[in-house]
């Protein structure tokens, strides 16, 4: 029998999921509880939320991403964005507050992702992801 494998950094697993020790398994696990993996597959890494962790698969922590929000597509009175955490978009007139797992807005709010072209998910965890619009 072969010994398992152990990475400190999750980001560097080149392995399928079944050669990992227990302890680089149970983290990347975690991990992918509350943030992206990436996955190995015919078009190179593909990064997913919440992926189904199998022996077989070749899956290593995404880096960590902030969001990028469409922010010269929003209207001026949206002033900051956020993702909910079942990873939808949304912009919001006045800051919203956290109450787990979402965003609650005050004023107008618009959903973003599947809208605007401009938008591209990021690898943070939700509770991370609130900007406020950048200063002209």
């Amino acid at each position: 029998m072969t010994d398992k494998l152990h990475f400190d950094d999750l980001t560097k697993i080149t392995c399928p999921i079944g050669f990992l020790d227990d302890d680089t398994f149970m983290r990347l696990t975690e991990h992918n509880r509350t943030h992206s993996v990436q996955v190995w597959g015919a078009d190179g890494w593909a990064t997913i939320r919440k992926a189904w962790l199998c022996a077989h698969a070749v899956c290593r922590a995404a880096p960590l991403t902030m969001p990028v929000y469409p922010w010269a597509a929003l209207h001026e009175r949206f002033k900051f964005c956020a993702v909910d955490g079942d990873g939808e978009a949304y912009a919001f007139e006045k800051c919203p507050a956290r109450r787990e797992p979402v965003w609650m807005g005050r004023g107008d709010v618009h959903r973003i992702d599947g809208v605007f072209s401009g938008y591209k998910p990021g690898t943070v965890d939700s509770r991370d992801s609130l900007q406020a619009r950048p200063e002209e």
